[in-house]
């Protein structure tokens, strides 16, 4: 999906309204009231009945095993629809599980508090445990932030416009505060989101068909009704075959808005990864589409074609200043939402802004750095402004640094170690019927509060791992279906259909959810959006950390 160019040219964008990309003022990129907690229209009360007992139905292997390789035309039709309707990729991501999956559990129209993270409670989940839950909620938290930090940094755009040093040391003082709050609400996942709850039996729903191979998904997912029209034709396993299928990116930290927001605000610079010029050179970087009527060609395509049919973003030097990972997951948020992205990047001046007062006000030492005690003969701001503008612009960039350390940290404990370890020794025993104490159906509106001294559901004491780690529901596993061939590519038209289960009682998932499974020492831990996530991390960190001026 490939988001309109900007509206205004250079020279005429004005200050951005925030009402024409659908942000809230007060919430960012949320909405402004809590989202609707079930569709009233009796005509969809067969999809709310799934999702009341969602996490049963998973537990009990009632949902037919197939729908991880065809998504079937009962599903797969009205989500197509409604995707392009909102201007995203059809499949879970940040903006479908976070941004509308919130419920306040106070009064949210009287209570200043109503958006705090003990407040809060998800609408629904995977697996109906505190774990899923909370890891959702830490999200909502950080992206409820976003209000005050979208207006923070059009003040500022609007100091330097009028060259205001002390507006804007204002703005950059509110925007690090900001950053602050969301590093100390980031730390707080560790309370009630257990590490090995959450690679071994959460972490496979959040997970996309890119890059997925060994997780099971060769070719990605066909979505029937939408892109398998005459595959019955074509030879399994050709390009044409494989084309049919769509390999999208899972739900992924780079698909949040508020944190491109502040790179963009602050001046971060992102670069292609070593993996993303390789692949770019060698024509293997997953396309998103199916061809369907040529839509797009998916790999495999050989290397001499490679550069015929990409689109121009993605044939990315390693000196080209955009990363293709982090462009292309803004094709996973709402169409507003990304024009927001584009537009504020085409517009927002700040570090060049203090860049330039810094050098216009303050003379320089042989090595670079600013000299407080002396001011330029054409300085126009004293020391003391321009010291506390360099300090404050500085001290936001080595804050959303430890942003990025501290999700390096996260991704380690939650999905290295776990995947370098291998699962719980104990993972025949303990199903995930019996490991869910918030596996009760779904309310119509319900109101389970997160925000008391509860056991976690699988993990013993919140946030901290039991001596000996339970299993995480792995005592079955799903009976060998047959390979794709003409008339079996799912044929769900009804729930019913959808609830089929031909799964043997007496086999473990760990073929069903490949995601959750041991990585050996020398092989890449892939995050859901399909990067090899350490990397790709310590890469945002070290370019966030050289934005310092």
């Amino acid at each position: 999906m490939t988001s309109p160019p900007s509206r205004y040219p250079k020279s005429q964008r004005p200050l951005l309204s925030l009402k024409d990309y659908d942000i809230s003022p007060e919430n960012g990129f949320l909405p402004s009231e809590p989202p609707l907690r079930r569709l009233e229209n009796p005509y969809f009360e067969p999809w709310e009945l799934i999702l009341d007992n969602l996490s049963q139905h998973i537990s009990d292997c009632s949902i037919r095993d197939k729908i991880h390789e065809v998504l079937p035309e009962a599903i797969a039709v009205p989500w197509v629809a409604v995707a392009e309707y909102l201007e995203l990729n059809p499949v879970l991501s940040c903006a479908s599980v976070v941004l509308w999956n919130w419920q306040s559990l106070v009064d949210f129209e009287n209570d200043n508090d109503a958006m705090f993270l003990d407040n809060l409670s998800t609408l629904h989940t995977f697996t109906g445990t505190i774990d899923e839950s909370w890891f959702f909620l830490i999200t909502v938290a950080i992206e409820a932030e976003g209000g005050n930090a979208i207006r923070a940094i059009l003040r500022g755009m609007k100091a330097a416009e009028n060259d205001d040093i002390k507006a804007m040391v204002d703005e950059l003082s509110m925007i690090a505060d900001i950053i602050e709050r969301i590093n100390r609400i980031f730390e707080r996942m560790y309370e009630k989101c257990d590490p090995n709850a959450f690679y071994w039996h959460i972490r496979s729903y959040f997970a996309g068909g890119e890059n997925m191979e060994k997780a099971g998904l060769p070719y990605g997912i066909l979505y029937k009704g939408v892109d398998d029209e005459g595959i019955e034709d074509e030879e399994e396993g050709s390009d044409e075959y494989k084309a049919r299928f769509r390999r999208y990116a899972g739900g992924s930290a780079g698909q949040s808005s508020i944190i491109q927001v502040l790179d963009i605000g602050l001046g971060v610079t992102h670069y292609p990864t070593k993996s993303d010029v390789a692949e770019d050179r060698a024509g293997t970087k997953s396309s998103t589409q199916p061809s369907n009527q040529q839509k797009r060609i998916i790999p495999p395509t050989p290397p001499s074609e490679a550069t015929s049919h990409q689109p121009p973003s993605v044939l990315l030097s390693p000196q080209t200043p955009a990363n293709s990972y982090l462009m292309r997951m803004r094709e996973y948020m709402p169409g507003p939402h990304r024009r927001f992205l584009e537009d504020l990047g085409a517009s927002c001046k700040i570090r060049e802004y203090v860049s330039k007062v810094l050098e216009n006000n303050l003379n320089i030492n042989m090595d670079g750095s600013y000299i407080y005690g002396e001011t330029s003969t054409n300085s126009r701001y004293s020391q003391e402004d321009c010291r506390d503008l360099h300090m404050v612009y500085n001290g936001c960039v080595d804050l959303l640094k430890e942003f990025r350390n501290h999700h390096i940290q996260m991704v380690t404990r939650y999905i290295i170690i776990p995947a370098r370890r291998g699962p719980p020794a104990n993972a025949k025993t303990h199903s995930l019927a019996t490991a869910t104490a918030t596996n009760a159906p779904r309310v119509k509106h319900p109101q389970l509060s997160i925000n008391k001294n509860i056991t976690s559901t699988v993990s013993g004491m919140l946030g901290t791992p039991p001596p000996t780690p339970p299993s995480y529901g792995f005592s079955r596993e799903p009976s060998l279906s047959p390979r794709l061939g003409s008339g079996s590519y799912g044929t769900a038209t009804s729930n019913s259909d959808v609830l089929k289960s031909p799964i043997s009682p007496s086999l473990k998932p760990a073929k069903y959810a490949k995601l959750a499974r041991k990585v050996e020492d020398d092989d890449i831990v892939r995050g859901t959006g399909g990067t090899d996530a350490i990397s790709f991390l310590k890469q945002s960190r070290d370019e966030t950390a050289s934005t310092r001026i």
